[in-house]
Parts: structure tokens; sequence; C-alpha cells
């Protein structure tokens, strides 16, 4: 199965998330990308059917088939040419692990609408 391949961007001017409808790329010049930090979906959507992108901050219930302890805060990125969930721990430490579709995930922001979760991924324990 396909993913489906789709952004959003914050508008850094306004300070809002908007829709991308299509991107159209003019002599080569990248200005686009001053005004704008493009955020793509990463093809999984949360437990309420929220669809997660590049940038959301999320809440890590565990999996289907393994489950977790403890449930953890994470922030979406893309490395390596998947998207993980990024987490920092209070002991200063931080790791990763690769987002799938057993993951059990909520979004609870973003990291520019939110920046106060970013601190959330530091107590982390």
């Amino acid at each position: 199965m396909a993913r489906e391949i789709k952004f959003r961007a914050w508008d850094k001017t306004n300070k809002e998330i908007i829709p991308v409808n299509q991107l159209h790329w003019n002599d080569k010049r990248l200005t686009l990308l001053k005004t704008y930090e493009l955020m793509q979906y990463t093809g999984l959507k949360d437990k309420e059917e929220t669809e997660i992108y590049e940038g959301d901050i999320v809440k890590d219930y565990g999996s289907r088939n393994y489950g977790k302890e403890k449930v953890l805060i994470r922030e979406v990125r893309f490395d390596d040419c998947k998207f993980i969930g990024h987490i920092k721990f209070k002991s200063g430490s931080s790791g990763a692990s690769y987002l799938c579709e057993d993951c059990i995930l909520k979004v609870i922001g973003n990291i520019y609408e939110n920046p106060e979760l970013i601190n959330k991924l530091k107590e982390n324990e």
C-alpha cells in the first residue's frame, strides 16, 4: 500500500499552521522555506484518526502487539528515511524509535503552536 504524500506548513509570519495543496518551485529558488516550515504527513493516524505530521508531539501508549509500561511523550521527526518518535530523558540522554501502524499514539500538539510541550519531552524517565 502506497503512503499518501501530503504536507502542511507553519507560517512563520502569521504564526499558524496552514494546509499545503501543491508545491511549485520557480527558478530553483527555495524562498518559500524562509517564510514557511514544511511538515510531511507520516501516513499514520493516531488512535482518534488524527493525521500525524512531522513536528507533532504525541503520547506513545506502546504497541498493540507488545505493550508498554509507561506512556512516553515523543516528537515526530523524519530521520534516516523513516519517521521516528524522538524522546528526551531527564538524565539528558535521548533516543528514538520508528513509528509504525502498531503504535498506539495520540497527537497532543506540535512544536510550533505548543512549544511548552517540548518541556514535556524532557520529563520522560
